[in-house]
């Protein structure tokens, strides 16, 4: 029992009410009295230069500026009692100290602990993650890993490879070491971690490995009583044809899964209102309505530090007429399928290249080409004489090289959750010619991106003659980017975290 912190500060003179509105996160942490505030203090918040308020010093003046870090305060002098019994042998009796028992989120990982796919929902399932673990101290949570044992039909937590897996897979730094856990059975069966101070979290479909599985977990959660909270990335299943294949799966996943979440967290304010509208008018929106909060997106491109983007001055005046003497090289991200119109860029940049042979310029494709387009995106790559290059699935390393050569990249989806390859563009300090509706006029508001209507060939072309033939485009833009200030995975993270604490309240 700690009666005094490590620099002997008191318990009997410690302020807790001004500890507590100084810093509100601890109330949606579940800190409530004044047992629990104190013991925050001495084990954390003293460690991480916390303020000690001491109650006695009661003419303090404290002024605060919207960022709690930085405070000045001004402590007048405190009149001491010379009559206070200062008998060395007295003895105290020390208030018993209630511990506020951590809470507990259990993150959900399967599809991407077996498969070698880093699909945009991978990525954020792995990167988020990683920063729920960094920051897991600083909002007082343990987070422990779970996958679905479809024998027993409960979450049970993942072992040892499955995390491994997880974090390190196709990964060359930022590794994660082992973690292990002290009991691997169900979590039900956990009474360490009563699942009244628990809440589950999934950041991933929970379809995918097993097809009843939906129906299943909400059974289980409801059995349990167990609150949880679904990242919403897309309904494209639900609206596009071409996803005719997965709609019923995605459909019994949200009416099983989504619809009986205390919260789902949506990835745009885009995806929010379609996912809102949608179930309006299926007659799916009740009185008991989950929570749909958004909270976009990172920009930041895995761990790595933001690029500046370089900016060269053009003093041609003559721009329509200048002649290149670098050549411009233009990146194709994402899956290559016919929501996201690669096939169209390719045709429209080969009339481009007909129309413009003195002109230096390459277009690199990089990613998944759905079967069903193959040939096509073949046939146009030849047409190119070697103008298109695809270069498949690439790693890290060679993603960073070709965004540090590339003058724009090119991203004119019809229908987006978000828009991932747009953030990571500009991320790299790389220009975006991208379509200027839904997700991606959202992420591209930010700056940094030449918008058209990308249903129409004849702006895609004249948007790719702009951006090629004038570059004082390009340095607007590239000025753009080196003015924002992006998004992180811990800014990313500590905005959900804030809203997984308030469903413990």
């Amino acid at each position: 029992m700690i009666f005094y912190s490590a620099n002997k500060k008191s318990y009997y003179h410690f302020d807790w009410e001004t500890y507590k509105n100084t810093y509100p996160i601890l109330s949606y942490q579940g800190y409530s009295t004044k047992d629990e505030f104190w013991w925050h203090y001495i084990h954390i918040g003293e460690l991480q230069g916390y303020l000690y308020f001491d109650i006695n010093k009661i003419n303090n003046v404290y002024k605060y500026d919207n960022d709690l870090t930085n405070k000045t305060i001004i402590q007048p002098e405190v009149n001491v009692n010379t009559n206070i019994n200062t008998n060395i042998n007295k003895t105290i009796i020390q208030p018993e100290v209630t511990i506020c028992p951590r809470k507990t989120i259990y993150y959900y990982v399967d599809f991407v602990t077996k498969h070698t796919n880093r699909t945009g929902i991978q990525v954020v399932t792995i990167y988020l993650a990683k920063q729920f673990l960094k920051c897991q101290e600083e909002f007082y949570i343990d987070i422990i890993f779970v996958k679905w044992n479809n024998k027993l039909l409960c979450l049970e937590p993942c072992n040892s490879d499955d995390i491994y897996y997880l974090f390190n897979y196709n990964e060359t730094d930022d590794l994660v070491n082992e973690i292990t856990y002290d009991n691997y059975s169900p979590i039900q069966n956990n009474f360490s971690r009563p699942l009244s101070n628990c809440i589950f979290f999934c950041p991933e479909l929970t379809f995918p490995i097993y097809n009843d599985l939906p129906e299943k977990l909400k059974k289980y959660l409801s059995i349990n009583n167990l609150k949880s909270i679904f990242i919403l990335y897309d309904i494209i299943p639900l609206i596009l044809p071409d996803y005719n294949c997965i709609r019923e799966p995605f459909k019994l996943y949200m009416l099983h899964n989504l619809l009986h979440a205390n919260k789902i967290i949506t990835i745009s304010n885009f995806t929010k209102i379609e996912f809102i509208k949608y179930c309006q008018q299926n007659n799916l929106y009740s009185f008991n309505f989950p929570i749909v909060e958004n909270i976009s997106l990172p920009h930041q491109y895995r761990n790595k530090l933001k690029e500046l983007s370089t900016i060269h001055e053009n003093k041609d005046e003559n721009e329509n007429e200048q002649q290149f003497s670098n050549k411009i090289t233009i990146l194709v991200p994402g899956t290559v399928e016919p929501r996201k119109q690669q096939l169209k860029l390719v045709k429209i940049f080969n009339s481009f290249l007909q129309n413009n042979s003195s002109v230096d310029v390459e277009m690199i494709i990089f990613g998944n080409v759905l079967a069903v387009l193959e040939e096509e995106i073949n046939n146009e790559i030849e047409k190119s004489n070697g103008k298109i290059k695809y270069l498949g699935i690439i790693n890290n390393e060679k993603l960073a090289e070709l965004y540090g050569k590339s003058t724009f990249s090119c991203f004119i989806s019809q229908y987006e959750g978000f828009g991932f390859p747009i953030a990571e563009s500009l991320w790299h300090g790389i220009p975006v010619l991208t379509s200027n509706f839904g997700s991606m006029l959202e992420i591209s508001n930010c700056g940094g991106c030449y918008s058209i209507n990308s249903h129409s060939d004849i702006e895609i072309y004249d948007a790719l003659e702009n951006l090629i033939k004038k570059p004082k485009i390009i340095q607007k833009l590239r000025s753009e980017i080196n003015k924002n200030k992006f998004i992180t995975w811990y800014d990313y993270c500590k905005s959900i975290y804030v809203e997984i604490l308030k469903e413990f309240n």
